[in-house]
């Protein structure tokens, strides 16, 4: 197994998706689910098995193009350091509030 498949596994593997998935449905959290080839999307509560796909696909991309994307609340986050270290975070946000300040 290669180590981007490793780390990405264990991430998956170690990540609370129930809990997530539970906060979905309380809160009606809806994504675009797919009803198959060639026929249009529906707005749904995402099951765990779609929840987890996605973010498999986020880890990937994230890692392949070593950049941070999001998508339905989660983000997943790729830093390289100068050392050659390096960390691949995922992440599931409710809420964020960012300020932007000046100096005096």
């Amino acid at each position: 197994m290669s180590i981007k498949n490793k780390i990405i596994s264990e991430i998956l593997n170690d990540f609370d998706f129930e809990r997530v998935y539970t906060c979905m449905l309380v809160l009606n959290w809806e994504w675009a689910v797919s009803l198959g080839e060639d026929q249009f999307c529906e707005m749904a509560v995402p099951s765990k098995g779609e929840i987890i796909d996605t973010a498999r696909d986020l880890l990937n991309s994230a890692y392949n193009q070593k950049i941070e994307c999001s998508t339905g609340g989660f983000t997943a986050r790729y830093e390289e350091y100068e050392d050659g270290e390096y960390f691949l975070t995922l992440t599931f946000e409710l809420d964020s509030c960012t300020r932007k300040a000046y100096r005096t």
